[in-house]
């Protein structure tokens, strides 16, 4: 763990993040996926943001923030889950960490604490993503094996 984890903290979301929430995850996948560049960042929010807004109203999800320590309302990472009922799985359905703070292990964090079951079945991926999976599937394979790519289920 990085020497800063003493500069932030964790939490869950309150309605407030919600407005951050919606405008980090749609700018940092509109950058992520080079195929989303194809349409101007205006008919991407018009096609992606009906799909934020219904991840964020479905009945079983949960954010953790991750913020500054000395203002909650810094956030610096968030992690959106969701827990379908009576399965024995989750859902990820993004994990966000500002630029200016990545490399201090905020994402790992993150997904240690929200996401302490396996199989993990994943809505949203981008380049960096697929890389940092594949990146860890040779030190863990046994654990990344179970990550399972799902569009479908936003």
């Amino acid at each position: 763990m990085s020497e800063s984890v003493d500069l932030y903290e964790f939490r869950s979301y309150v309605p407030d993040d919600i407005p951050f929430i919606q405008s980090s995850w749609g700018n940092s996948y509109y950058v992520g996926v080079s195929g989303h560049q194809q349409l101007s960042p205006e008919e991407f929010h018009s096609y992606h943001r009906p799909i934020r807004e219904r991840a964020l109203s479905k009945p079983n999800i949960a954010a953790i923030v991750c913020h500054a320590k000395a203002d909650p309302s810094t956030i610096l990472g968030w992690i959106l889950v969701e827990k379908p009922n009576d399965l024995p799985y989750l859902t990820l359905h993004y994990l966000y960490v500002k630029a200016s703070v990545q490399g201090n292990h905020l994402g790992s964090e993150l997904v240690r604490m929200a996401l302490p079951i396996r199989p993990i079945l994943y809505t949203h991926s981008t380049t960096k993503a697929r890389r940092i999976i594949k990146e860890n599937w040779k030190a863990n394979k046994e654990d990344y094996a179970r990550w399972l790519f799902c569009p479908h289920l936003i």
